[in-house]
């Protein structure tokens, strides 16, 4: 059949809606061809597997690696001159292994830690009723935060804490100025240093349905940001948790089903206990099993966590990759073993650069996934397809200028489960 959209012409569309491939069936490691037909080199196609994940982009796309099973194979069309998705279809493919079939492994899967009836630490993931920004000055958001607020709008609303009146009236005018407007949030004046409040803000947990904030130990020297959790607390009436170990929350992240994570970097920030002690304390907090990733990023920067993983679901991550031969390249291999080894199902998404630019430092807000890019037009659309393919709404804030500051989305933004 013959399909047009707009001036993009797609020929041999199988089942109307289904990328083409030259039969349904395939043994493992056998070559599958994926293909749009005829494509004009105006328009890029990106794949992505339900079971795998982002496979790559081109057309005809090969790729022998497609796990066993039943794949959804969905093709997104993305329109290179301002990178608008211009068309998405989706067909099947089964991956079935080779004669004899050798016993099947069973597929490992997160094993929940005991908990009491509705306690556990939630995911991002999950449903959240409010969005936290924390604001000393408008010198390193004026561009994002419009960016930012203008895309959640709708979608959540935001509160920002702010260091002193004339920072909000600064905020009032730069949204007015990017034609954001004044609705959505609201303000509140708090002492606040840094606008880092993914790493000093409050961390939550569900007891008996009830949310809780988890209180972490922050830099000395950054009293008024170590205070933000009592500050929310207080406000909104939530029992406080104290911890104490010295723990940003952009190394931390919850898979929701008791299994809380960061980079082994926690204990060299807290030498003071052993392993197993930092390990019981995180426990007792969060009421779960504390698990690490060993390979931190080896930049010199934050060490943290959401600078190369983003869990978008209990069972699903997606996690950095960079070329070989990078100095970080066999750091996430070795991380992406051991997550695939506990049943996690990996999506891989490309640095925009050699250094700090990742795209996994988003923020999901109620299936939207706001997503960091840098003006690269191939990881861009990339990063975008992959959150797409993970189930999200994906909206792309551009972090070229905050990055500078080894931050981006994920690192300004934290926000309160529902």
């Amino acid at each position: 059949m013959r399909r047009t959209i707009g001036a993009l012409c797609l020929v041999g569309l199988l089942l109307s809606t289904a990328p083409a491939v030259a039969a349904s069936t395939f043994v493992k490691g056998e070559t599958v061809s994926l293909s749009v037909g005829t494509l004009s080199t105006s328009y890029r196609a990106y794949w992505v597997s339900s079971k795998d994940g982002y496979l790559g982009y081109g057309n005809p796309f090969k790729i022998a690696t497609l796990s066993l099973g039943l794949h959804t194979i969905t093709v997104y069309i993305y329109r290179t001159s301002d990178w608008v998705l211009v068309y998405k279809g989706s067909g099947s493919v089964e991956i079935v292994a080779p004669a004899p079939a050798p016993t099947p492994t069973p597929t490992p899967t997160p094993t929940p830690a005991p908990t009491t009836g509705l306690t556990y630490a939630p995911g991002e993931f999950e449903e959240v009723k409010l969005l936290l920004l924390g604001c000393p000055d408008t010198y390193m958001v004026s561009d994002i935060y419009p960016q930012f607020l203008a895309g959640i709008r709708g979608v959540c609303p935001t509160r920002i804490y702010v260091d002193n009146d004339y920072v909000r009236y600064d905020l009032v005018d730069l949204f007015n100025q990017a034609g954001v407007g004044n609705t959505d949030h609201s303000y509140v004046t708090a002492p606040v240093d840094t606008i880092w409040i993914r790493d000093y803000g409050p961390l939550f947990m569900k007891n008996q349905g009830r949310l809780e904030v988890v209180d972490l130990q922050y830099y000395p020297g950054r009293d008024n940001d170590d205070a933000i959790p009592g500050v929310v607390a207080r406000a909104d009436g939530y029992p406080v948790r104290p911890l104490s170990l010295y723990w940003e929350g952009g190394n931390y992240t919850s898979d929701g089903q008791g299994n809380t994570w960061s980079t082994n970097w926690l204990y060299g920030a807290n030498t003071n206990y052993t392993q197993s002690q930092v390990n019981s304390k995180v426990s007792q907090a969060f009421t779960g099993k504390h698990n690490t990733l060993e390979y931190q990023l080896n930049d010199g920067g934050t060490r943290h966590l959401d600078m190369f993983a983003s869990w978008v679901g209990p069972t699903r991550v997606i996690l950095s990759r960079f070329p070989a031969g990078h100095q970080n390249y066999d750091r996430m291999e070795r991380n992406a073993t051991k997550l695939r080894g506990m049943g996690y199902t990996l999506t891989r998404i490309d640095q925009a650069d050699s250094g700090y630019s990742s795209h996994a430092n988003s923020i999901l807000v109620n299936k939207v996934a706001f997503v960091p890019t840098y003006g690269n037009a191939t990881t861009d659309a990339a990063a975008l397809t992959a959150y797409q393919g993970a189930g999200y709404r994906a909206i792309g804030v551009d972090c070229r200028r905050i990055i500078q500051w080894s931050g981006a989305v994920h690192c300004i933004t934290i926000t309160v489960p529902r």
